[in-house]
This record gives structure tokens, C-alpha cells and sequence, in this order.
């Protein structure tokens, strides 16, 4: 497992859906010293991951 990230707790507390959707497209446009790669999600599937991390 990874050794870098942050709390996913209250996390809709932290960030907006369009945030957390365009982090996920593109790790480094929001954070350009992220170490994430891009994902191959499709747009639906990264709506629905956000939707998820923003429900828990």
C-alpha cells in the first residue's frame, strides 16, 4: 500500500465535488506536487467514486 495521502475523514467537510472529481481526472492540476497518477476512470465512474467518498 501507498505511504503518501491524506484522512478521507470528513471529507466533504474539505472539498467540493468538482474538486475531488478533477483531482481524480488530474491529480496535478489541482496539486501540482501530487505523486497520484491520472486515473482511466470514465467521467461516470469518477461520479460515482466521488459520490461515494462524499457519503462517508
Amino acid at each position: 500500500m501507498a505511504q503518501v495521502g491524506g484522512p478521507l475523514d470528513d471529507l466533504a467537510a474539505r472539498r467540493s465535488a468538482d474538486w475531488i472529481m478533477q483531482y481524480l481526472k488530474c491529480p496535478k492540476s489541482v496539486i501540482p506536487s501530487s505523486e497520484m497518477p491520472p486515473t482511466e476512470l470514465t467521467d461516470q465512474q469518477i461520479a460515482d467514486l466521488t459520490a461515494f467518498l462524499l457519503s462517508h
